[in-house]
């Protein structure tokens, strides 16, 4: 039998080309097709699970967002809550974080700051900004020096943690009220009275740093 009769042979037997592949290519190599199929189609599942996850993570990543932003505001509601109740402890116990520098401290309350203001327009006009400037400072207080009998008024700024801008509108305040005959002490008050950069500042302009603990 040559080779054209065997393969002639093997045509016509479908039981013996079967036979002849598996002992050919091996049982391996004929499940090949069907290993492909299921691979391709978990890959599938696997690229739909990817995606899925990816939008999950999309999703979450938004949301942290959106916490954090929360979270922020949250920290400002307390910081200025924190702020209101230093102030309004301050302005309970003026005589006490005053002492040993000032004495006979009287702190000027909504009707009187209103009747100062007008005083001050009498003596030289004021511009709205200085008008609002003196009704937005946190403490504004009338008290003697503790060597004399001098009669000043104490001009602050209140805050948690003292910063350069809290010096700065003491200061400022303070020049209103000073430019139109009154003494006038520039002070900052604060839990915590800030770096070196905030001292250096308020030695610079003036400004007396006391702390309120």
């Amino acid at each position: 039998m040559n080779t054209l009769e065997i393969i002639r042979q093997i045509e016509a037997d479908p039981a013996l080309a079967a036979q002849l592949r598996s002992v050919l290519l091996g049982d391996a190599f004929l499940r090949l097709p069907e290993q492909v199929a299921a691979n391709t189609a978990a890959i599938a599942s696997l690229t739909e699970q990817v995606a899925a996850n990816t939008a999950a993570i999309a999703s979450l990543t938004e949301q942290v967002a959106k916490l954090a932003v929360a979270l922020e505001h949250i920290e400002h509601r307390v910081a200025r809550l924190e702020g209101w109740q230093l102030e309004h402890r301050i302005r309970s116990n003026l005589v006490r974080y005053f002492s040993g520098h000032f004495r006979q401290v009287d702190i000027v309350e909504s009707n009187a700051l209103e009747e100062m203001i007008e005083q001050l327009h009498r003596r030289s006009p004021l511009l709205p900004a200085d008008s609002q400037r003196l009704y937005h400072t946190d403490v504004i207080a009338q008290a003697r020096s503790v060597s004399g009998n001098e009669r000043m008024t104490i001009v602050g700024e209140v805050s948690v943690t003292l910063h350069l801008d809290d010096v700065t509108r003491a200061h400022e305040s303070a020049e209103i009220v000073s430019s139109r005959g009154r003494r006038a002490v520039a002070v900052a008050l604060g839990a915590d009275l800030g770096g070196g950069e905030v001292a250096a500042e308020a030695e610079k302009r003036g400004v007396l740093l006391i702390r309120a603990a």
